[in-house]
């Protein structure tokens, strides 16, 4: 499927630089090991309590949806025949018969979807599951704690968010759980913050 390329925003050239937390990281002025990471989250990815909780970034622009998703499907694969709601046709669509779904939501042609993520590896290190969702003004992502997770995984995780973000300032990134979108989860909103502080000078180039 053909994704449709911004004139805005230039594609990355690479997941390093993305911000990958191999080694430690600084905050103000203090070396913190990678391990920090994971010893602050653990409780939000470890345990497969049968919930789904969000990742949430928001608000965007029309043309920020569009090209956040582009930047997702660089490293991840659609999984299975997803669809989409025509608001034209009205009946279901298949994703793939569409060049941009992306932009079609933005342009009020079909409704928000959601689909799975196949092979998404950033860095070498395989993501868990994850599920996108896109509607015209934000971009989610849910997933299911478990085994699964680790700290490479959660580390890379939050790299590849500031890869999908990290140009555009005004983006909030927060975590909630299920059914809690109005109560962010205050320790992931800390790391976040901490995590994008050392590498605001780090745009992807």
């Amino acid at each position: 499927m053909k994704r449709g390329v911004s004139k805005t925003y230039p594609q990355p050239q690479n997941m390093s630089s993305a911000g990958s937390l191999l080694v430690s990281y600084t905050v103000g002025g203090e070396k913190r090991p990678v391990s920090l990471i994971w010893n602050q989250l653990h409780e939000l990815f470890d345990t497969d309590d049968g919930s789904l909780p969000d990742i949430f970034i928001e608000p965007l622009t029309g043309e920020q949806v569009v090209e956040i998703y582009r930047r997702t499907m660089i490293p991840a694969k659609l999984y299975g025949e997803p669809k989409a709601w025509s608001k034209q046709t009205q009946e279901d669509i298949p994703l793939h018969s569409l060049d941009n779904p992306a932009q079609a939501v933005v342009n009020g042609q079909i409704e928000s979807f959601r689909h799975v993520l196949e092979d998404l590896k950033i860095n070498n290190v395989l993501l868990p599951e994850l599920t996108v969702c896109v509607d015209a003004t934000s971009v989610s992502f849910d997933y299911r704690p478990g085994d699964d997770w680790g700290p490479k995984e959660v580390e890379q995780l939050l790299a590849f968010l500031w890869y999908l973000v990290g140009d555009m300032p005004q983006a909030q990134v927060f975590h909630a759980f299920e059914g809690c979108y109005n109560r962010p989860t205050e320790v992931f909103s800390r790391v976040w913050t901490d995590y994008t502080s050392t590498r605001a000078g780090r745009r992807i180039k």
